[in-house]
């Protein structure tokens, strides 16, 4: 009888633990699930360059470069798009098994179809969010002899894709 009361008490230990950790992550990816975006305005083009993020709760993302018209907002084309899976643990985001696809022409930007599949690499970031819950900070790992951009803000924004 003892030994089955330890045996007890250390597998609802471990379910503890368990529903702790997953209760962790699941608040980190409902902080971040939604749409993030970043708006560069090209004063050679006049045109918008938009790179998105879409968090999913079901740990998919993707991750969107296109470009609008400045006047209408209305999106030209892209330059780049991928998706794939993504987990959090502690303040690092990985991007993982991922699909992408990039423009192979020196246009600015091109139709989806126009894109070419490519390699992707797993990615990793050191992320954070503002109290307020509307900026998204991203700094990736830089790997060594690489010229990296630094931390990325993005904010927290409705889907670009809806100005078609």
């Amino acid at each position: 009888m003892k030994k089955f009361i330890f045996l007890l008490v250390i597998i609802c230990g471990y379910l503890v633990i368990g529903c702790k950790k997953d209760k962790d992550s699941s608040s980190k990816i409902n902080e971040i699930a939604g749409y993030w975006d970043r708006r560069t305005l090209n004063t050679t083009t006049q045109n918008y360059f938009v790179e998105q993020f879409q968090f999913n709760t079901n740990g998919s993302y993707s991750h969107i470069y296109s470009i609008h018209d400045k006047a209408t907002f209305l999106l030209l084309g892209y330059s780049g798009i991928s998706s794939g899976r993504f987990k959090i643990e502690n303040q690092t985001i990985l991007l993982y098994d991922g699909e992408s696809y990039n423009k192979n022409s020196t246009d600015e930007y091109v139709p989806q179809s126009s894109l070419t599949k490519v390699q992707s690499v797993d990615v990793t970031a050191q992320y954070s969010v503002d109290n307020k819950k509307g900026t998204l900070s991203l700094t990736y790992n830089c790997p060594p002899n690489a010229d990296c951009v630094g931390t990325t803000n993005f904010n927290r924004s409705m889907a670009v894709d809806k100005y078609k």
